[in-house]
This record gives structure tokens, C-alpha cells and sequence, in this order.
């Protein structure tokens, strides 16, 4: 498939969601997968996207689908946390990591020990 074709292959496959299945879907599947199959229009749903996709292709085992996470803009987000290179005197041994965007998550340690830098206080 070409990047045009994939480009054609996305967009049908997000109007049939916008057309025929968001108004249905959302307010009772919010969460969840759908996997849709642009050429017929049906639609697989799943608690996770290997459940969606794996519906999807037990119907149509030789045609594509394309998955979405309902009320999300993308099904998965891949994030690297990237620190710099540092010294061996920099690291300590820690349970708990602490950053702005996980203080909910601050008293739990977490289930195994990992390396980590002392991070600055006002973070």
C-alpha cells in the first residue's frame, strides 16, 4: 500500500465512524476499541485493540481495518522518557518516582526497584 492509499484507506474509515457510529457508540463505549472496516462498513468492538482488531479479522480475514479509541484523538500513545547521560554518583536506588504529572501516584511505590536520578525538589 502506498502512502496515498493509506491516506484513502484512514480517512474512509473515519468517516464511517463520524457518520454512522459515533453518536451510537460513544455514549455507551466510551474507552473502548473499534476496529472498522472501511469497504463494508462493519465495526468490531473490544475492551482492548487486540480484541477490536482480532474480531475484525476473524470476519474479514483478508481485508484491513482500521482501529480507533472512542472519545480519544489516537488509540495508543507511545512516550519515551529520555534523561541524560549521567554519573554512577548520580544514581541512587529508588522505590518511588516522583515527577509533577504523578503526584497521585507519589506514595506507592512501585512493584520492583528501579534506578533513578535524584530529581530536583521543585519538580
Amino acid at each position: 500500500m502506498t502512502a496515498q492509499e493509506v491516506d484513502q484507506f484512514v480517512r474512509r474509515a473515519e468517516e464511517v465512524y463520524a457518520t454512522r457510529l459515533r453518536a451510537v457508540l460513544e455514549p455507551k463505549h466510551i474507552d473502548e476499541f473499534v476496529a472498522i472496516e472501511p469497504e463494508s462498513g462493519d465495526y468490531f468492538l473490544g475492551k482492548t485493540l487486540s480484541e477490536a482488531m482480532s474480531a475484525a479479522h476473524k470476519s474479514h480475514p483478508d481485508r484491513l481495518a482500521h482501529a480507533m479509541r472512542m472519545g480519544h484523538k489516537v488509540a495508543l500513545a507511545i512516550q519515551r522518557f529520555v534523561r541524560p547521560p549521567f554519573a554512577a554518583a548520580d544514581l541512587r536506588c529508588c522505590a518511588r518516582w516522583r515527577t509533577a504529572s504523578q503526584k497521585a501516584f507519589s506514595d506507592k511505590p512501585f512493584p520492583s526497584l528501579m534506578l533513578c536520578r535524584e530529581r530536583p525538589s521543585s519538580v
